[in-house]
């Protein structure tokens, strides 16, 4: 099998001018992944990052994606399919796919020279080898810097600014509990904002809540507004204020009873004089526009 695909990448390395098969890729090719060349614990690359790795370096040298695929499809299917428990006509479309992204978004080639992951033979002579070892170097430094940030001593205004961060992201999920539960009940926009900002919830920006950034927060989670619920108990409301005008009571008294009773606005909101004369001068509007008729 192995004599098989170097044959074919030797072909291939003729047929487009590729130059020295380069030593690691020609251990992986006729070899695998050595297993025996790990100790115990340590972690091995799987298939798929033994595949981008191939792959990489064909696009790296100059051979096409479609010269790529000829050898590297069947040797995926043959020569690492004990990697996974994928069947070989997964194995075939994960490499096809890996293939796809590897040509279209990957980032260059990397091997880390003489440190490569897969453990595969590696020598100076090869022309990246000390692109590589740069590489490696820079890989060690960033890898150290990540530990020291990680075990410095954090300022008190970091932990401090941390913990108002955790803080805000606690309110802002308990707020989103909420507007389910009120949007649940039946309450539509205005309601619900008003029950926000009348317990200093703030947006996700820390902005007081409107009707406009409710409904986009409502759509990203996927509510849709209630349909109105208050019209039936906001008719009942209409009777009593009539019968509370035809008795002579004042709107501050009106407002009282209306409290007491637990009746709500044509948008669910509590009863106020100001809605409450808003409200007669609606029906004085439609008893003008009937006596017309």
């Amino acid at each position: 099998m192995a004599e098989k695909h170097l044959k074919m990448l030797s072909r291939l390395k003729q047929d487009y001018g590729l130059g020295e098969i380069h030593q690691c890729i020609e251990d992986l090719v006729a070899n695998g992944l050595r297993p025996e060349r790990f100790s115990a614990g340590e972690v091995r690359p799987d298939r798929q990052t033994v595949t981008q790795y191939l792959a990489s370096w064909c696009r790296r040298v100059g051979l096409s994606q479609e010269a790529c695929a000829e050898w590297l499809v069947d040797y995926c299917q043959e020569t690492l399919a004990p990697l996974s428990h994928s069947s070989l006509s997964q194995i075939r479309h994960s490499t096809k796919s890996n293939l796809k992204y590897i040509y279209r978004d990957a980032s260059g080639f990397v091997c880390y020279g003489r440190h490569n992951f897969f453990k595969a033979a590696c020598s100076e002579a090869c022309p990246f080898y000390h692109e590589q070892m740069l590489l490696y170097e820079k890989y060690l430094q960033e890898k150290e810097a990540v530990k020291n940030y990680e075990l410095r001593e954090v300022p008190l205004e970091e932990r401090l600014a941390q913990q108002l961060q955790e803080e805000t992201k606690q309110k802002f999920a308990a707020c989103i509990k909420l507007i389910r539960e009120k949007a649940g009940e039946g309450l539509n926009y205005p309601p619900i904002v008003a029950f926000l900002n009348a317990r200093e919830y703030k947006t996700r920006h820390g902005k007081p809540w409107n009707v406009a950034n409710l409904r986009a927060c409502l759509k990203k989670l996927g509510i849709k507004e209630p349909k109105r619920t208050f019209e039936p108990q906001f008719q009942e409301a209409l009777a009593l204020i009539k019968t509370g005008r035809e008795q002579g009571l004042t709107q501050p008294q009106i407002v009282e009873i209306l409290q007491q009773k637990g009746y709500k606005t044509r948008t669910g909101l509590e009863w106020n004089p100001g809605v409450l004369n808003l409200e007669l001068q609606r029906l004085h509007k439609q008893a003008e526009k009937w006596n017309k008729i």
